[in-house]
């Protein structure tokens, strides 16, 4: 006997872009900087980030994740690489700029 599904509903990108670009304009209202996506190239690599921010000496990195239900387990994987992501990001602009 067939078993009665919901239709799955696939990923929405635009929605999910949208709301990280909400979440970037509030970070930015909240801290009083300009909170945009950068691409950066650091030792021969090249790296986005969801949101770059200078002021003063400091630099702020910030991944957004946008989603509604539990995480999948490929979701969660795809959060703790952001963070080992960010992670390296720091690190190499440490070396590179140590005045900040």
């Amino acid at each position: 006997m067939p078993r009665n599904r919901t239709p799955r509903t696939s990923s929405d990108s635009l929605a999910q872009r949208t709301a990280e670009q909400l979440v970037l304009a509030h970070l930015s209202q909240e801290r009083g900087i300009s909170v945009l996506p950068r691409r950066l190239s650091l030792h021969g690599r090249t790296f986005n980030v969801d949101g770059y921010a200078e002021q003063g000496n400091t630099i702020s990195l910030y991944e957004v994740w946008s989603h509604i239900g539990p995480a999948k387990p490929a979701q969660k994987n795809k959060v703790l690489t952001d963070i080992l992501k960010l992670a390296v990001i720091a690190r190499i602009l440490r070396e590179e700029l140590p005045e900040r």
